[in-house]
């Protein structure tokens, strides 16, 4: 499109204004061959109004349209193309081909204006003011018979004469040299010349390839792409390189010295062994052996029955249970399986780690039997107390005959073992409940028995009256009934006697077996 003084928008957008007088071709068409098929032509002159005043700006005055075969557009009806006006000062003109020019006139002036339409077929085949319809802003006006064989900078001058007046002008060259398949950037400039007429833009170098104008092929080595302290040896193409070996007791997974591998045993490697195993790599092999607690090979493990061993716990108070891979031992009584005592100690000098001491001391002279000792508010002066739990089996006097034994070697001055809990006071005995002292522990007394014994003591107390009660009923029932006497041989026939108990005497025989009744009863005529 042009119009006003003096505007262009070519096909692909592109909007310039244009100061130069003459005649200049606004569009040409060409056919795939490149022959002409349509031009149209304008005069630039200076605006001149209807008063024939002379303004110093550039407008189109006059336009003429030629096309193969028709030859110059005039006002009247012609084959293959129609020219319509709706008024003198707007006209426009269609042909077969799809083409359409419409040119109007400003009022008040000698300026023209047109807008041009071109089909699809044109595509990349037009050239002139309107520019080379291409999508692409940048090559609207390059000339295609014309290419720069280098970048050296030199400087190209335009002349445009009509015989009358001329203009020189010096346009902008912005050339591109990109190598081995790189894209040109021309809004990128990597190069100006000649106070900024010639320009070099830039390139955009594909995979392997670098430098302005993607000449250099890229050194891979030098992002160091192998492993750490393997070396890189560059190749010739592009993206190439290799890798030595890996490092000594690590394995490559692919490519050779890219990456590599400490162990086999771990990721990105399947694991080998069993789950309950334990896998062990050196360089290219590996082996597998059962974990502690398992049986087999590496690649089968089972469990271990520990408790079927004589002495998998080392005292009879505790019962063996066996687990995956280990096993436990828990104590067989409710009431628990150590002794509980009270220790005092007297060190040679004071210190803040008797504690860890004489842990380290128990633990080395009472292997399984002692548990665990910790500190506790001291009740005299200059003695340090804690609170010691041993096995069962462990009397007190096995501790602290052992620490009075060894006490010079640690510095200790006097060793107590205090087994009375209740005067400790750390009994959880509640009132009116009296504590009493028991070995390795204590018990809760009610009014000087024990729970058990007063509970007894009730029972008693309200059973044996209603014992003698229930005797004395029994006896009155007794004296207010008769009884039959069975089994006497004066006062039962012959007959019966010899019949149902002869020598010896038989107690099982039902005959003896009677009752006692409480209202009189005749056997065989004896009252």
């Amino acid at each position: 499109m042009v119009y006003g003084s003096l505007h262009f928008i070519t096909f692909d957008g592109t909007e310039y204004s244009f100061r130069a007088l003459g005649e200049f071709v606004i569009l040409r068409l060409s056919s795939a061959s490149g022959s002409n098929i349509f031009t149209l032509q304008g005069q630039i002159e200076k605006l001149q109004t209807v008063a024939r005043e002379i303004i110093d700006v550039p407008v189109v005055v006059r336009m003429a349209a030629f096309h193969q075969g028709i030859g110059k557009v005039v006002y009247e009806n012609k084959q293959s193309f129609a020219v319509h006006c709706r008024s003198v000062n707007r006209c426009a003109a269609v042909y077969a081909s799809g083409l359409r020019v419409v040119v109007w006139r400003s009022e008040g002036y000698r300026q023209l204006a047109a807008m041009v339409e071109v089909p699809e077929n044109f595509y990349r085949r037009t050239v002139g003011l309107m520019g080379l319809w291409s999508t692409n802003h940048s090559d609207d006006f390059l000339m295609s018979n014309w290419t720069p064989r280098s970048t050296k900078p030199y400087q190209l001058a335009v002349k445009v004469s009509d015989g009358q007046t001329s203009s020189l002008f010096t346009p902008v060259l912005r050339v591109c040299n990109c190598l081995n398949g790189g894209t040109c950037l021309y809004d990128s400039v990597a190069e100006n010349h000649l106070q900024g007429k010639f320009q070099v833009v830039g390139c955009l170098c594909p995979k392997g390839y670098s430098g302005m104008f993607c000449g250099n092929t890229t050194n891979t080595c030098r992002g160091k792409p192998c492993f750490r302290g393997v070396q890189c040896d560059p190749k010739s193409g592009p993206d190439q390189f290799s890798c030595g070996d890996c490092p000594g007791n690590t394995v490559s997974n692919g490519k050779q010295g890219y990456k590599c591998f400490e162990y086999l045993c771990s990721p990105p490697f399947t694991f080998p062994c069993h789950k309950d195993a334990e896998c062990l790599s050196a360089k290219l092999s590996y082996s597998c052996t059962c974990k502690p607690g398992f049986s087999g090979d590496g690649y089968n493990c089972t469990d271990v029955d520990e408790c079927a061993e004589l002495m998998a716990c080392n005292n009879a108070t505790h019962e063996c249970l066996n687990k995956h891979g280990s096993f436990g031992c828990k104590c067989r009584y409710e009431d628990g399986c150590y002794n509980m005592f009270n220790l005092s100690v007297n060190w040679t000098n004071e210190r803040t780690t008797g504690r860890e001491q004489l842990d380290d001391i128990l633990t080395k002279g009472f292997a399984n039997k002692y548990y665990n000792i910790s500190l506790k508010d001291a009740s005299n002066p200059g003695m340090e107390e804690y609170r010691l739990n041993v096995s069962s089996d462990t009397p007190h006097w096995y501790i602290q005959d052992y620490l009075t034994r060894i006490s010079g070697y640690y510095g200790i001055n006097s060793v107590e073992i205090d087994l009375d809990e209740c005067k400790a006071n750390e009994t959880g005995c509640v009132s009116p409940a009296v504590c009493t002292n028991t070995y390795g522990g204590y018990l809760c007394v009610c009014n000087g028995t024990t729970v058990v014994d007063g509970i007894l003591g009730l029972v008693l107390g309200i059973g044996i009256p209603l014992l003698l009660l229930l005797l004395l009923a029994v006896l009155l029932c007794l004296c207010c009934c008769k009884k039959t006497v069975t089994g006497l041989p004066h006062l039962m026939p012959d007959y019966i006697q010899q019949q149902y108990n002869p020598p010896p005497f038989n107690y099982a025989d039902p005959a003896l077996q009677y009752m006692s009744h409480c209202s009189p009863r005749v056997l065989d005529n004896v009252m």
